[in-house]
């Protein structure tokens, strides 16, 4: 491979380092009794990754020089070894192939070497044994694919066996979509993932996974279960002899952590419900933050002391379904790992989970400690191998080990990368792999024999990992294992995990006498070995689970019932409900993992579980003690959730008790338990006994942060600030404006317009800081200077303007909270509206705005010298002040064509799509044209109750029809969405040519006396209302008084009011018709198609108190718009004629006319088309049969 022109300058620097690197151990300290040497130096390779040793004692490691400047493949495998064991590799083969994606993993089993590399798991079998792949000779499958991250550290590692013979694997948070060797199919994602699309997608089991998950497989890669999620990148995992998972999280800059997995556990980096939020969106105001002088000192330089802040929330371990984290000891970006279980280092040593640590560049060292159904992580040693990152060396002080792992003689291999950026993406020339052995200890690498069964039993007290494990699943063929390890059991007795790795082959023996043996051992005084046979014999599949599970629910040890609920999850309720019984009365109300492991078995049927086990025990919940409590806080069914608030409040709990138990209430898994959860936190809040500010704190905190937090989601639209709000008005001075005589009854009725932005009183939009008393500590001259030049002085304290562009939209407003690792950010727009918008996937810019405010000035509000005197008043009077004063805001609506305080102009971008197509409506700012197919209607972005609305409309052929709805209903567009029907129930102001009747007349041969072309007013669908006099002929509609509409290419203008259910028309400039006691009387502006071509502009809207309209119901995105269908060819296009001399003309663009002699009536799309049949838009059926074309069951055409 040759080295491209960056790397060879590389090189040259590099050659400083090198001579360094020699005395580089002189600034490395070792731990006791072992010394270390340079085994291979940047003369063998460069920016090793990953480790593995096969069992000629060679090492295999993968290389990556991403980011060298190399173009193509920058990654490969090389084989080094110790030939003349003098205690330095002296040769390096390359085994091929070369990479463009970078090998997060390798392990050798024998002659099939494993290498993950997202997006796959592929094995490579050698199979002429030649150290070299040749694809034409040997052989590569894939037992794995769909992992993202191909290029990115938080992706797939290592492939690791485990001791039944299984093999694990694990993948950061950056998201996957995986398929494996047998079509099972596994989704993860989150926040930061590269597949969000995924987010709460299921995967083969019917559960969601959160991304940073753990694999269990075959090694085929079959039967693959997820044992762990949610983790943000588990960067190394061990699986030791006893089947523990232990796992290094690599979390900088402050919350690294090392931990033991409990089966089917949740890590709760990202939100538990779908991963879609990221701890810090939910980090509460009480969880501590600390940084420690240990955590500063730690940190590598580039972290500034706000990143370095230690969060108690960072793992979400308060809320229920979270495994507690381990052992976190600050900032740290943890690599590879190993397990210690031989005393070929000495005995002190066995035990002992050594993890690579880049950020204090060292090699870390953990002892385990059992107990009460757990493993935890302790003592952690620093300096178990460990260089000075301050060392004047630079070989020294740019150690960074990427890997550890064993040689068959319990030597220690650690690869190091070398740099001083801390970046395992910036490949380099540098690189080296130390030996960490006993001292003194001589260097003579067992030979291993796989071919008999003594060389095998050898080979399962290899150290290296991948050695042992072949050596098992050969030792499962032999007919004369079983007395062989029954001998070696006894022989190695003193060392458990030698016996472990025996078990699980005895367990799996085809011979009978194996897994009878193990089952032996259920009995066991000894509950590790109890815990040992369930895992063998479960793996082995030897023995029915639950007849186990039957046999042990009632083990006085929790790691024995532990162990029984990793293995009870997914099984039939039947099957587990006597079991539970047991289990459940097991919980002694304090451990945290017990409790984790009750949930991740009752998770599937959680209601059942409390109401036929738990409540059945202790059905008051006025009796409740900590452990009932815990349990329902756990359990989380509808009626625990229940009986616990009813528990908190009868109990009438202090604020701690009650903040604990509240996490509970956070998890919003659907929209029904987010409506519950928040009717819950507002029973609390108005609790008598939970008035105090420490509990109102607390329930608002988890209201804003969890149970109302939005998802982050893409912009789609643009959200801007009005600059102008009719026509500008010049003000005067500052100090003549102070000079006028104020009138606070006028600034207490010209506040509203701040009632915008502002809340007043209690009344108003929460944009802005509240203006309740804000006047009353300020001068007069401090008040008008805000509303003159309010970027002058911005409010203190309060959230920072910005503007985030994103896709081509832009949005406006504040800040209510950034997130680097949630890749989102909180902004606050116009309305008190707060959005989320991921800033990382799609990429968003945003930019902070100096010495700016979006409130506009009192000139651009339309307001004049005296207005400003008169609400500067206002706002520094007593009345201001009181919330409930009695205020109720008047902007006293009248006639207008949009000018004036609170008229803003409606563009496109006010508008959704509701069911008309892409190219129905075209927009040039505020003028809108519409050709008027297919009927139907777009809507306002927003719901309104009291408006004013103003607008200009032209007909561009004689006889077209329009309208403006009012207060359309949330049900009816959602329906409109949906394709059911063309137009919303609500208030329709109807927008008809003077030449409509003529035509209804000639076609229908009826009166059209039911109508007029003047502004009629009447309600569609279920909506009731009384209309102004005159009234049409059923009674429904209100005519108008005046005939004051203009023909086809001639201006129109209407002014619609709407206000407190009174409907009002003005049609150019005088009022004509509307309708009161209207119900529903809220709802959307809605703009009609309805056939013909019509344009509108000049549209101008005034929002009223209330200025946020709340609905029942919520409306959804419409569905994207049907492709046009092409009709090329197809056997009905042409010209049909039917019922006299009505005609449908089908187009190859899919367009059919319906016209009425020369006259259009309606202009449709095909929406789906076999070969002899069309449907069109609403529904329209056509089908061709033999000559004959038949149009919806009603009539028959023919071609014309």
């Amino acid at each position: 491979m040759k080295f491209p022109p960056s790397l060879l300058f590389s090189i040259l620097l590099g050659n400083l380092v090198v001579a360094e690197q020699k005395t580089m151990l002189e600034s490395f300290t070792v731990a006791p009794g072992l010394e270390a040497k340079l085994w291979a130096g940047t003369e063998l390779l460069h920016s090793p990754v990953a480790m593995d040793v096969d069992a000629r004692g060679r090492v295999w490691v993968t290389e990556d020089l991403q980011g060298s400047g190399e173009k193509d493949t920058h990654a490969r495998i090389k084989i080094l070894e110790d030939s003349d064991r003098d205690g330095k590799a002296d040769s390096v083969k390359e085994f091929g192939p070369t990479f463009s994606s970078k090998p997060m993993g390798i392990s050798v089993f024998d002659n099939k070497i494993v290498v993950s590399m997202a997006p796959n798991i592929h094995v490579y079998t050698d199979i002429n044994r030649d150290d070299v792949f040749d694809p034409k000779v040997d052989k590569e499958e894939i037992i794995a694919k769909g992992f993202h991250g191909r290029t990115h550290d938080h992706a797939l590692h290592a492939v690791v066996p485990g001791p039944s013979g299984k093999w694990y694997v694990n993948h950061g948070n950056i998201g996957a979509d995986i398929t494996m060797s047998d079509g099972r199919e596994i989704h993860a994602s989150s926040y930061y993932s590269q597949n969000p699309q995924s987010i709460g997608r299921k995967s083969f089991d019917g559960r969601i996974y959160v991304g940073g998950f753990g694999l269990r497989m075959n090694p085929d890669g079959s039967g693959a279960e997820v044992i762990f999620q949610n983790s943000r990148n588990a960067h190394a995992m061990s699986v030791t002899s006893f089947g523990d998972v232990l796992q290094a999280d690599n979390d900088d800059p402050a919350h690294a952590r090392a931990a033991w997995v409990m089966e089917h556990s949740n890590f709760g980096y990202a939100a538990l419900e779908d991963g879609n939020r990221s701890w810090e969106d939910s980090a509460k105001s009480w969880e501590k933050k600390t940084v420690t002088a240990e955590i500063m000192n730690d940190a590598y330089e580039r972290h500034s002391k706000s990143s370095l802040r230690r969060d108690e929330g960072h793992w979400r371990e308060h809320f229920p379904g979270v495994t507690p984290p381990g052992n976190l000891w600050g900032p740290g970006a943890p690599t590879g790992d190993y397990f210690i279980e031989g005393d070929e280092l000495g005995r002190e040593y066995r035990g002992k989970y050594l993890v690579c640590e880049t950020v204090h560049r060292a090699v870390f060292a953990f002892d385990l400690k059992r107990g009460d159904g757990r493993i935890e992580l302790e003592n952690l040693d620093k300096s178990f191998f460990a260089t000075d990152r301050r060392s004047k060396n630079k070989a020294a002080s740019g150690f960074l080990p990427s890997d550890v792992v064993a040689g068959t003689d319990g030597a220690l291999f650690a690869s190091d990368w070398n740099s001083h950026t801390n970046a395992r993406g910036s490949g380099n020339a540098l690189g080296g792999i130390f030996r960490i052995a006993k001292k003194g200890s001589q260097i003579n690498p067992p030979k291993i024999d796989f071919s008999t069964t003594d060389g095998l039993l050898e080979a399962l007290k290899s150290p290296a990992p991948g050695v042992r494990w072949f050596a098992q699943e050969c030792l499962k063929k032999k007919g004369d294992a079983f007395e062989k390890l029954t001998e070696f059991c006894k022989v190695y007795a003193s060392n458990p995990y030698y016996v472990a790795r025996a078990i699980y082959v005895l367990a799996q023996l085809d011979d009978i006498k194996g897994s009878s043996a193990v089952k032996l051992m259920l009995s066991s005084d000894d509950e590790q070995w109890r815990v040992l046979a369930i895992r063998a014999l479960r793996m082995a599949g030897k023995v029915s689970l639950h007849s186990v599970v039957s046999q042990m629910s009632d083990d006085p040890s929790q790691s024995v019932r532990m162990e029984l609920l990793a293995l009870m999850r997914g099984l039939e309720w039947q099957d587990v409900k006597d079991s539970l019984v047991k289990l459940i009365a097991g919980y002694d109300g304090k451990n945290r993992w017990y409790l984790e492991a009750l949930g991740a078995v009752c998770d599937d049927f959680e209601s059942k579980v409390y109401l036929e086990l738990v409540k059945t025990q202790q059905p008051d919940p006025k009796a409740w003690g900590e452990r009932q409590m815990n349990l329902a806080w756990r359990l989380r069914s509808p009626e625990a959730l229940s009986d616990l608030a009813e528990c908190i409040m009868e109990k009438k709990v202090d604020v701690e008790t009650f903040r604990r138990l509240a996490y509970t209430f956070a998890l919003c898994y659907s929209d029904e338990e987010r409506n519950f959860n928040l009717n819950s936190m507002k029973k609390f809040s108005e609790y008598e006994a939970f008035q105090s500010v420490d509990y109102q704190s607390i329930i608002t905190e988890f209201i804003e942060k969890d149970i109302s937090d939005p998802d982050p989601v893409p912009l789609t639209k643009s959200y801007l600030f009005p600059t102008k709000f009719g026509i500008p008005t010049e003000l005067g001075s500052v100090d003549e404006i102070a000079a006028l005589n104020p009138s606070v009854g006028n600034g207490r009725s010209k506040a509203a317009l701040c009632m915008v932005c502002h809340q007043i009183g209690g009344a108003g939009t929460p944009f802005g800081p509240d203006l309740t008393n804000w006047g009353q500590v300020r001068d007069v001259k401090e008040v008008i200077r805000a509303m003159v030049d309010p970027s002058a002085e911005l409010a203190h304290g309060y959230d920072k303007p910005l503007v985030v562009t994103q896709s081509g939209h832009r949005l406006e407003g504040v800040s209510r909270g950034y997130s680097w690792h949630a890749g989102a950010i909180r902004v606050k727009t116009m309305g008190g509206v707060t959005l989320k918008v991921p800033h990382r996937r799609p990429h968003a810019k945003i930019k902070y705005l100096k010495d700016h405010s979006w409130m506009p000035s009192a000139s651009a509000m339309g307001l004049k010298n005296q207005d400003v005197r008169d609400i500067a008043a206002f706002l520094m009077s007593d009345i201001a002040g009181e919330v409930d004063s009695g205020l109720i805001v008047k902007m006293e609506p009248k006639f207008s064509r949009g000018e004036g305080p609170g008229w803003v102009e409606l563009t496109g971008e006010d508008f959704l799509n509701v069911n008309c197509r892409d190219d129905t409506w075209k927009w040039e700012r505020g003028h809108a044209w519409c050709t008027g197919s297919p009927t139907g209607v777009i809507r306002y972005c927003k719901p309104l109750t009291n408006f004013e609305f103003s607008c200009e409309w032209m007909h561009k052929q004689k006889g077209g029809n329009s309208g403006v709805f009012v207060w359309a209903t949330p049900q009816s567009v959602n329906r409109l969405m949906a394709g059911k029907g063309a137009l919303p129930h609500g208030i329709e102001v109807q927008v008809l040519d003077l030449g409509y009747k003529e035509i209804y007349e000639a076609q229908y041969k009826k009166k059209g006396d039911w109508f007029t072309s003047h502004g009629d007013v009447f309600p569609v669908g279920p909506i009731k209302m009384k209309p102004f006099p005159p009234v049409a002929p059923n009674g429904r509609r209100s005519f108008p008084s005046k005939n004051r509409t203009k023909g086809i290419n001639e201006w129109n203008h209407y002014y619609i009011r709407a206000i407190d259910g009174v409907v009002r028309l003005w049609v150019n400039g005088e009022e004509v018709s509307g309708g009161e006691e209207i119900s529903p009387a809220a709802g959307y502006l809605c703009l009609e198609s309805e056939g013909a071509p019509i344009e509108f502009k000049n549209m101008r809207l005034r929002v009223l108190p209330p200025f946020e309209t709340k609905l029942e119901v919520d409306v959804g995105n419409p569905p994207p718009a049907p492709k046009p269908i092409n009709m090329k060819d197809h056997v009905l296009l042409g010209k049909w004629s039917y019922a006299g001399n009505h005609t449908r003309e089908f187009f190859a663009d899919g367009r059919c006319i319906l016209r009425n002699r020369d006259q259009v009536v309606w202009i449709k799309r095909v929406q789906g088309a076999t070969k002899d049949s069309a449907i069109l838009e609403g529904g329209y059926t056509h089908v061709l049969k033999g000559e004959t074309l038949h149009i919806e069951d009603r009539y028959q055409a023919v071609r014309k």
